[in-house]
């Protein structure tokens, strides 16, 4: 649980108290209207006269746990109210069985993790009437099995690509010259002998170090002067790069082949400050580098998450205020406050639950967030949950998230069993 708002207070409250604010807090989640003294005494079972009741809500209300919206009205639970609710006083109720068998069905029918992701979030959405929310898999996390590259036409080429056990990706990719299939299947050869085993993330990251590495390596090379032997002169196919420089190469040395892969392993006498950068690498590991990177580019993290059916939130009541709807779906459509909550969530373990101003994102003062993380091979990779009101049945979004995130867990794992 998030944020321990009001606890203190608690030392303050007896049974008949507590009693009376469970009360309160279900008929206000039930129906959206404030509680009179009257409601309470008759949903309570307490045999408590009016009077009495009314005594009892003015303490819960100078504790922080209740206010009145207006002066003749009866009275509605805080933020303080719901997190005492929520922590102490819930009963959670297991999930009805078609609601469960919806979820396996749902999350069974696809072996896309992408697609299980999508389905996932709509399944929160439409068993819960709210918005659901699912986390892709964080790529550090997704390890790269094998790599393909097929040639499609001209410079279009389709990208092929295994992560963890099963998961197969394809992605199209325009490359800056055209490549034979032997070229392409050289490339996967190299790229699947240096990266495969390594996580997405790890492998974005070095594609970029060789880049630069590379780029370091040509500018070193960008204006020295380097000396050719008699008869060695450059311009040639292959050694543009070269142009107007002296290079001395080892006798039987000829330039001019592409890439310059005929050097190879030779010893090249570079004034001092150049290096041949690492050993082996031509052109065509080069090539390869370079489909890697448009290959795992990261596509400005266009898609950190799934959400579905944010507009279920636009009937509740206390949410259909437009500039309140205004200020939460900008926050859908900027991203940036939403991730950094959910990615707080990754951090524990369990449901995490942040009632209204708790979450301290001002777009979510009327919200709240019921979240759980999701594993594949015992690492959490990501966070799932449900977005509505604070008015919300905890009861049943609780294990509605709980189990949610237990089953997508299980069907991206291939190796796993079914939890439940």
């Amino acid at each position: 649980m998030v944020a321990e708002v009001g606890v203190g207070n608690t030392q303050f409250l007896n049974e008949r108290s507590l009693q009376l604010l469970k009360t309160l807090v279900e008929r206000y989640i039930s129906d959206g209207q404030p509680v009179g003294s009257r409601a309470l005494s008759k949903d309570s079972n307490l045999n408590l006269s009016p009077a009495t009741i009314r005594n009892v809500m003015a303490d819960l209300e100078d504790l922080g746990f209740v206010h009145s919206p207006h002066t003749s009205a009866g009275r509605v639970p805080t933020v303080s109210g719901y997190r005492l609710f929520v922590d102490t006083l819930l009963t959670v109720k297991p999930m009805e069985s078609k609601d469960l068998t919806r979820l396996h069905q749902g999350l069974s029918l696809s072996e896309d993790s992408s697609d299980m992701i999508g389905v996932a979030s709509r399944l929160l959405s439409e068993l819960t009437q709210m918005a659901g929310v699912v986390t892709l898999p964080k790529r550090e996390l997704v390890c790269l099995r094998h790599i393909e590259f097929l040639s499609l036409s001209h410079t279009r080429v389709l990208v092929i690509f295994v992560t963890n056990e099963q998961e197969v990706h394809n992605k199209i990719i325009h490359t800056s010259k055209v490549f034979s299939p032997a070229e392409l299947q050289q490339a996967a050869n190299y790229l699947n002998s240096i990266y495969s085993g390594r996580s997405l993330d790890a492998v974005r990251k070095a594609v970029l170090k060789e880049l630069q590495e590379d780029q370091e390596r040509m500018t070193n090379l960008s204006g020295t002067d380097l000396h050719l032997p008699e008869g060695c002169r450059a311009g040639k196919p292959g050694m543009t790069n070269l142009s107007g420089t002296d290079l001395h190469l080892p006798g039987g040395c000829r330039a001019g082949k592409p890439g310059m892969t005929n050097l190879s392993g030779t010893d090249l006498h570079l004034p001092e400050g150049c290096r041949a950068g690492k050993p082996g690498m031509n052109q065509g590991m080069l090539d390869a580098v370079k489909m890697a990177q448009l290959a795992f580019d990261q596509d400005n993290k266009k898609d950190d998450y799934v959400l579905t059916g944010e507009t279920n939130l636009m009937g509740f009541s206390e949410l259909s205020d437009m500039d309140r709807l205004k200020s939460l779906f900008e926050a859908f459509s900027q991203k940036q406050g939403v991730i950094h909550l959910l990615d707080q969530c990754m951090k524990a373990d369990g449901v995490q639950i942040f009632i209204g101003e708790e979450s301290g994102y001002r777009a979510f003062d009327h919200c709240s967030l019921v979240t759980s993380s999701y594993s594949v091979s015992d690492e959490v990779v990501g966070v799932l949950g449900v977005i509505g009101p604070t008015r919300m049945a905890y009861e049943k979004i609780i294990p509605f998230v709980d189990v949610t995130a237990k089953l997508l867990g299980a069907a991206l794992n291939p190796k796993s069993t079914t939890p439940l």
